[in-house]
Parts: C-alpha cells; sequence; structure tokens
C-alpha cells in the first residue's frame, strides 16, 4: 500500500507517513521522468467495494523511469487506479494501479 485515504467527517485524509513517500519519494520521480504528464479521466466507478478510475495518460518520456532510459518521445496508456474499500474498519485499503499499452520499453 502506497497511501491510504481515511474518511473523516470533514472529507479525505492521507495517512501523513505514506503521504511523505508519495510526495518526496514518487511524484518527484514521476513528474522529473515525464514533466508534462496529463491524466484525462474517462470513467469512475464508486460502490460499496471502492472506487474504480480510468484515464487515459500522455507525457513526454523526458528522464529515467524505472530504469528505463528516456526516448523524448510523447507516450499515450491508459491507467486503472482501483481503491478497495474495507467495510470493517472504514477507510480504503490502499491503491492498485494498473498500466495497459504503455510503450515504455522494460529495462535491459
Amino acid at each position: 500500500e502506497l497511501i491510504d485515504i481515511v474518511i473523516k467527517r470533514d472529507g479525505l485524509r492521507l495517512d501523513p507517513l505514506k503521504m511523505r513517500i508519495l510526495l518526496v519519494d514518487v511524484a518527484p520521480r514521476l513528474l522529473t521522468a515525464f514533466p508534462d504528464i496529463r491524466f484525462d479521466l474517462t470513467d469512475i466507478v464508486i460502490g460499496p467495494q471502492g472506487v474504480c478510475e480510468e484515464a487515459e495518460v500522455s507525457a513526454t518520456h523526458a528522464a529515467d523511469w524505472l530504469g528505463a532510459q528516456p526516448t523524448g518521445e510523447r507516450l499515450e496508456w491508459k491507467v486503472v487506479i482501483w481503491f478497495p474499500w474495507d467495510q470493517e474498519r472504514r477507510l480504503f485499503r490502499g491503491e492498485k494501479i494498473y498500466v495497459s499499452g504503455t510503450p515504455i520499453p522494460a529495462p535491459a
């Protein structure tokens, strides 16, 4: 789990430690690798099992990403982000990200 989102009466609150991991580690690397990244939400489903979002993503591969060297090309792919809901604890159990059609080559 990278991020836990806790539902409070006043809205959503991000767990401070996991928010720090996201802000300090993941987000800067993502934004360095893809400085012009764009997420266009195509679908969202909210139900008792959780929240599921689908988006079309486009970005220029400008720096290393997970060992893949930058191509300088404009890339497009789809992403589905699933936030499963824990009924007993009354909070999201984390975040699962599924990527489809990414043209980023696997590192050698």
